[in-house]
């Protein structure tokens, strides 16, 4: 025999008496006396816990494993509150609860996801049915029936969806929290066709609503809890009678947080107000989004003319809930368009937990006075607040990092904007802007529009400032916003000056800031060498006249750089501008033999003339057609 083998014999038989020696860890004195009985067995135990249905512990017990544990008979769980039924006082839009008790709930047995194995640790949660016309011990009058609704089974049986309403003859409709002993999570079902159902009341229970009520004329009340998630999109789209979306304090607004119940795959929900799910909704007067809302969805509330408040989901920070001063969040994103077209929100606090507010997601907002962007927002997007034309104080926290195009457009009584330091990229160029039919009302054909400056039309802006410590942009004490590097005015106001050694104005810099009366030190500017389309468009219309000398190292003009919003007509016989008592005149040095080196075409089309040095009367025909015309102080020449 080879010596590893023996070897290996010996380390088996060594093994065999340790093990053999071991027995006793096995056994268990069972009736502690000092010596273990052979017929001793091991006994194991799993911890088995009984609570109620909103996570409160009832009792726990150790209970043999492999064996189903007996229920305590002296365990009565309290069936949550009943549901009472709600007053709606139609003057004031308040919700008073009455002494009517529209469902009542009975213990009916207790639950577990894993019912039965017996040998691990298990949690049993009280289930409970709801009362109906007929049930045992039904409280005196009549009880909302429960054969109007037609459910779907959950998970494991412990949940339910209502798939459909199937009553007609009720103003209010109560959804019910139980259904035959399943918790009620998700309410579907389509009531386009339902013309009398005027107020939904959900309980607390709900997590998810995706019910069709698209075009309904009737529904006038939305009552929900703060547990609920998610509401899908389109769903109260064009509602036109919703005028209020109520969370009311008191009323079936417990918080159910037991593991027990909670569903194991939360994309189950979608934890945001849907895509349009309130779009054209012209009743909407209030809105109070429930705190587990994550997202507001792409033109969630468009179009809703008439909304003048919303309550956005802030609440007391659960790690510190006694500081009221400490408030939090779920929500983190406002979609695109999201309350575009409401013209008569006048405030709104947006939660410091938002870190994306989209492209014109406020456009239109016309009675918004003041917004504060929360410090993880990145970037205000395209049109944002385009059209708020009584924004007057909007704060930009820093950590802000991109600006785009027509951003403040059109907020004529803005009269501050402080540029962020972290502030690295306003961009000004042309952008696609896609809209949809119905919901912005007379602002359609502004939205269809692209491109331009970011303060186009903020005509009574005379404080523009950039924070120090910005690596890219400077406001060189001029009240502009200025591009160090690459000596470029991106934007001005009415009070604004050209900085010394500016090369640059670009295009949409004072775009739209009407009654401008003074030259902010365009004329011979020896280092200033273009100026960009729509740099001053309308800006003199309501100035006073003036006459501009350009200097020679001025070689570009863009596209209506200097166009007026009237058209100026051109004597044919004189070559004089009719109606000259509010434009001004630009004086150019160049003549037909260096025309070509500089490109004016356009730049000043229906407003503002251009008028050349020119030695010949002949060479009026090379200026004719683009506002380009003979200079009247030396006609004969």
């Amino acid at each position: 025999m080879k010596k590893s083998t023996r070897c290996l014999i010996v380390l088996l038989i060594i093994a065999m008496v340790m093990f053999v020696g071991c027995d006793d860890t096995l056994t268990h004195d069972m009736n502690d006396d000092v010596e273990v009985d052979e017929d001793e067995q091991v006994v194991a135990t799993r911890t088995v816990t009984w609570m109620n249905y909103d996570g409160k512990v009832l009792k726990t017990a150790e209970v043999e494993k492999g064996q189903a544990p007996d229920h305590p008979d002296d365990l009565n769980p309290t069936p949550p509150a009943s549901t009472y039924r709600l007053e709606f006082d139609p003057d004031t839009g308040n919700i008073t609860v009455t002494e009517d008790i529209v469902y009542q709930y009975k213990f009916k047995e207790w639950y577990s996801r894993d019912q039965y194995n017996n040998y691990k640790d298990q949690v049993f949660t009280a289930t409970y049915d709801t009362y109906g016309p007929g049930s045992e011990s039904q409280p005196d009058g009549e009880l909302a029936d429960l054969t109007d609704f037609r459910f779907s089974a959950g998970q494991s049986g412990r949940f339910c969806y209502i798939t459909e309403y199937t009553g007609t003859d009720k103003a209010d409709l109560y959804i019910p929290k139980f259904y035959y002993g399943m918790l009620v999570v998700k309410v579907s079902g389509d009531f386009r066709e339902n013309t009398h159902v005027e107020r939904l009341i959900i309980p607390d229970s709900v997590l998810n609503l995706s019910t069709l009520f698209q075009n309904n004329v009737h529904l006038r009340r939305l009552v929900v809890s703060d547990n609920l998630q998610g509401i899908t999109g389109h769903f109260f789209e064009d509602c036109t009678a919703l005028y209020k979306i109520d969370i009311p304090e008191g009323v079936e607004t417990s918080t159910y947080a037991s593991e027990a119940y909670t569903p194991r795959s939360s994309n189950i929900f979608e934890t945001r107000v849907g895509d349009y799910a309130f779009a054209g909704c012209t009743s909407l007067v209030s809105v109070n989004v429930p705190d587990a809302v994550q997202g507001i969805g792409d033109y969630a509330f468009a179009g809703c003319t008439n909304l003048q408040t919303v309550d956005m989901p802030i609440f007391p920070d659960p790690e510190d809930p006694e500081d009221p001063e400490n408030k939090t969040s779920n929500l983190k994103k406002i979609g695109r368009a999201a309350f575009k077209g409401c013209k008569r929100l006048n405030a709104i606090l947006i939660p410091d937990t938002v870190e994306e507010i989209g492209g014109e997601s406020f456009f239109g907002c016309s009675s918004l006075k003041e917004i504060n962007v929360p410090p993880k927002v990145k970037i205000i997007d395209y049109m944002t607040f385009m059209l708020c034309t009584s924004l007057r104080k909007i704060t930009l926290s820093e950590g802000l990092e991109k600006i785009n195009s027509r951003a403040f457009e059109e907020c004529r009584t803005l009269k501050e904007l402080k540029i962020p330091k972290t502030v690295t990229e306003i961009n000004i160029v042309s952008v696609s802007v896609w809209e949809k039919d119905g919901y912005c009302g007379n602002y359609r054909e502004e939205a269809a529009a692209s491109g331009g400056g970011i303060l186009v039309g903020c005509e009574s802006l005379d404080t523009l400032t950039v924070n120090e410590g910005n690596d890219v942009y400077e406001d060189k004490n001029k009240n502009v916003i200025y591009h160090d590097a690459e000596r470029t005015v991106i934007a001005g106001c009415m009070s604004s000056k050209i900085p010394t050694g500016t090369k640059k104005i670009a295009n949409y810099a004072f775009d739209g800031h009407e009654g401008l009366e003074t030259d902010p030190g365009i004329e011979n500017n020896p280092t200033l060498e273009s100026i960009g389309g729509r740099a001053f468009w309308g800006c003199l219309d309501n100035g006073a006249l003036q006459s501009i000398d350009l200097h020679k190292n001025l070689t570009y003009i863009g596209p209506a750089a200097f166009q007026h919003k009237k058209e100026y007509n051109i004597n044919p016989e004189t070559g004089a501008q009719e109606d000259m008592s509010n434009a001004t005149r630009l004086f150019s040095p160049y003549t037909k033999d260096t025309r070509n080196q500089v490109n004016y075409r356009g730049a000043c089309a229906g407003g503002v003339g251009i008028y050349y040095y020119s030695p010949k009367k002949e060479l009026w025909d090379y200026h004719d057609g683009n506002g380009n015309i003979w200079r009247e102080d030396d006609p004969d020449e």
